[in-house]
């Protein structure tokens, strides 16, 4: 899957053509999950670890090819990750609500946010 995932992001004729750099595609995840529980009595690797791995050999395919390095973080730049929220997103719905608050001539000395992970977005955090 990552070799296949590889070779459709760096060209729009795998197979017939190695690399072009005219060629971009973002790639998105739903879920950033490392491991997750299952009926199996370990905790399994989730789409957090393919995602990893894909960039980890994207990155280094890109290097293999040459292209330099801003080439390469701009084409990582690419991988989008939605789901569940993560800690950017809280701190741009921070942002997004002082803005706002700002507009409207309003304070705001508090934020209380609810996330899956309570550690994710404690006070300290924002």
């Amino acid at each position: 899957a990552i070799q296949i995932t590889t070779d459709v992001l760096l060209s729009s004729r795998p197979g017939k053509v190695e690399y072009d750099p005219q060629h971009r595609i973002p790639i998105v995840f739903s879920n950033g999950d490392l491991l997750w529980k299952t009926q199996h009595p370990f905790p399994r690797f989730g789409q957090g670890a393919f995602k990893l791995s894909l960039q980890a050999c994207y990155k280094a395919r890109m290097e293999a090819l040459g292209l330099s390095k801003a080439e390469i973080d701009t084409r990582l730049g690419d991988f989008v990750q939605f789901g569940k929220p993560v800690h950017a997103q809280y701190i741009y719905a921070r942002q997004a609500l002082l803005d706002r608050a700002s507009d409207l001539g309003c304070h705001i000395s508090r934020f209380y946010m609810v996330a899956y992970d309570p550690c994710m977005c404690t006070s300290s955090s924002l």
